[in-house]
């Protein structure tokens, strides 16, 4: 059986070939990203929080670690052109951005991308982009120039990625990133979980199976209400103070339901996230055969008033088990095309995944509801996108291609896919930061009115969406509201 050589160790076309028959293909690309072919993650989210969406891709989670189980990993921090309306600076995060990338740690380069968005850190790891993006790279620093002065920015992308305890030279290149990493390098926030529950400093317990409904404070603290989600026994948990970055889907409804906000709809933010192929004239052969990592390889920076006021990310995916699976999928009912679609352009596809401001992008509207069937509240949350999001778009092509077809890099429009509201998972703001906040809105420590010892910590919070990545500035912001509540 053919084998692929890693210079670590060998995996066969059979093992791939496992993983891509449990990852759900449609014609309009995956929907749903698996660990290891699980859909852990996403399991009960529904019952348990009697969610009801339409017309979004938004979802949450109630495993260990959330979200960040099936994340691509992507980091990069907020700019202050892009954060303008927030009642923070971006100076009043970067300890807390030093601090988190520590946790994280970092795979990233000191290139073009640093003084606009920078490391923050003085040690990243240096992970080896596939030759398709160290081609990519050669070619767009021909035109370096010509790019800086269009408002167009780029280098190799920014990645928490970090040795594993078992593996201290971190990425062995086995290229199955996308459907979790084996070895344990790819950031989780449940890798965290061990050490604070050893650590010294205090006491930390983690209750497993449940479900938080409702917060209240008295003079004395706060009482967290809910129930064991196996047994249905009724939980309390008394505290001093209480964090809430239950994940904006979660932390929203129980906002709500602890203010008794029933039937009143609240807008939440997103990123806009869209699809877009790119074919290369130039073939990198042997790329299916190549000791690789998976995930992001190149970020992309816009900036261009003529397009949006605020900067567009754009991060570039070359070749993966996961683009010859869906090739094949896509030309499944005619043989002899697909056989020569997946030998041809395999070799030559690259996939970008871009990202505009939430003031460009679409909204999600949130609503608590009383059940009349059940004693579970529901929570509605509909997508509202947003008319002139393609137009917007098909602007970032228009000036992509205008520097891309000399590279012989040409984008594939019609196979492009605009995601619907929430799709990205960069979306927050139910309860937005402010100076003087008003009803329904927070302080800078992430409270709202009426609550003194309860902070928010997630993204509901944001007063509005950059384009770039939210992991990083979610995990900084946390940081730095319990800097703040500890000096209090």
């Amino acid at each position: 059986m053919a084998k692929l050589s890693t210079g670590f160790e060998e995996r066969t076309f059979a093992e791939l070939m496992y993983f891509q028959a449990k990852m759900p293909l449609s014609n309009k690309g995956i929907p749903l990203k698996l660990v290891h072919g699980s859909d852990f993650p996403y399991r009960e989210v529904e019952k348990e929080l009697g969610l009801e969406t339409a017309a979004t891709g938004a979802s949450a989670s109630l495993a260990v670690g959330g979200l960040s189980n099936v994340w691509g990993a992507a980091i990069l921090p907020y700019i202050q052109h892009d954060i303008s309306d927030w009642p923070i600076l971006v100076c009043d995060l970067a300890k807390h951005y030093e601090a988190v990338v520590k946790i994280t740690g970092l795979s990233g380069r000191m290139d073009g991308l640093s003084k606009m968005f920078p490391l923050y850190t003085d040690s990243p790891f240096d992970l080896q982009p596939s030759s398709q993006a160290s081609s990519l790279l050669k070619k767009l620093e021909t035109i370096h120039e010509r790019l800086n002065r269009d408002g167009i920015t780029y280098g190799s992308s920014r990645l928490a990625i970090r040795p594993s305890k078992s593996n201290a030279i971190g990425c062995v290149y086995c290229g199955r990133c996308l459907h979790g990493c084996p070895y344990g390098c790819i950031y989780s926030s449940s890798d965290d979980l061990p050490g604070l529950l050893t650590q010294k400093r205090g006491p930390f317990d983690y209750k497993s199976n449940t479900v938080i409904e409702t917060i209240s404070e008295s003079r004395l603290g706060v009482i967290a209400t809910g129930y064991d989600r196996l047994s249905k026994e009724k939980v309390t948990i008394e505290a001093d103070r209480v964090y809430l970055g239950a994940g904006v889907i979660p932390s929203t409804k129980i906002l709500l339901k602890s203010m008794n906000a029933y039937d009143r709809p609240v807008e939440v933010l997103d990123s806009q996230y869209f699809l877009l192929p790119m074919v290369t004239m130039e073939a990198s052969e042997n790329v299916s055969r190549e000791a690789l990592q998976t995930l992001c390889q190149l970020f992309i920076e816009i900036q261009d008033e003529m397009i949006s006021a605020h900067t567009i990310h754009l991060q570039l995916y070359t070749y993966n088990d996961i683009i010859a699976a869906t090739l094949n999928h896509r030309f499944r009912f005619l043989p002899l095309l697909r056989q020569l679609a997946v030998h041809h352009l395999k070799h030559r596809l690259i996939v970008i995944q871009g990202f505009l401001h939430s003031v460009d992008s679409g909204r999600i509207n949130f609503q608590i509801k009383r059940s009349s069937e059940t004693s579970k509240d529901r929570l509605i949350v509909e997508g509202v996108p947003r008319a002139d999001v393609k137009k917007t778009i098909h602007k970032v092509i228009a000036k992509l291609g205008k520097h891309f077809r000399g590279l012989g890099l040409f984008p594939i429009e019609r196979a492009m896919e605009i995601a619907l509201p929430g799709r990205g998972y960069h979306y927050g703001g139910s309860f937005r930061m402010r100076a003087k906040p008003q009803a329904m809105e927070s302080d800078i420590a992430g409270r709202l009115p009426g609550f003194f010892r309860t902070h928010v910590v997630d993204a509901s919070v944001f007063p509005s969406i950059s384009a770039a990545t939210i992991t990083l500035t979610a995990m900084a912001n946390a940081h730095r509201i319990g800097s703040m509540v500890k000096y209090e």
